[in-house]
């Protein structure tokens, strides 16, 4: 966890200097990250990512990137999950939840999912070391791919 503190005041620094929104900044750092990875060494895991196993593998797949705290994610009927992130430091839950968005949505959109959603929100939690603490909520929906037409029977 100590390798990713400084990074929400890096971008934030990095944004500032460039004149640039850090949200946006964050997303599109995100963005990029996921898909150079689906085609780099984690791209078996990253395009296995179907709607269909998102809820099962979601959690094996983040924690590859990022393991500082236990994180579940749970199928919430045919076209939704939950990830909860729990102990994190509210310092990084923004950021974390930011660059995150693009490694449910990417995969699920190269997978057939369309109009992914993510929704997220801290629940602080307390304070350890001096820290104040919290859990992270994501709630993730999607519309289902569509169906191609049938060509019908083909003749000679």
């Amino acid at each position: 966890m100590y390798d990713v503190l400084p990074l929400p005041r890096i971008v934030m620094a990095v944004a500032e200097a460039r004149g640039r929104d850090v949200i946006e900044m964050t997303m599109k750092m995100g963005q990029a990250a996921v898909e150079a990875q689906m085609k780099g060494v984690y791209a078996r895991f990253l395009t296995n990512l179907t709607p269909g196993r998102f809820g099962q593998r979601f959690d094996q797949v983040i924690n590859h990137f990022y393991d500082f705290a236990p994180l579940t994610a749970a199928a919430e009927g045919p076209h939704g999950a939950r990830i909860v992130r729990k102990g994190m430091p509210l310092c990084i839950a923004e950021w974390w939840a930011v660059v995150t968005i693009p490694f449910v949505k990417v995969p699920l959109e190269a997978n057939g999912a369309r109009e992914v959603a993510v929704e997220w929100r801290p629940t602080p939690a307390g304070i350890q070391q001096a820290t104040p603490m919290g859990d992270v909520v994501c709630d993730v929906k999607w519309a289902a791919a569509e169906v191609p037409a049938s060509p019908g029977p083909r003749y000679r």
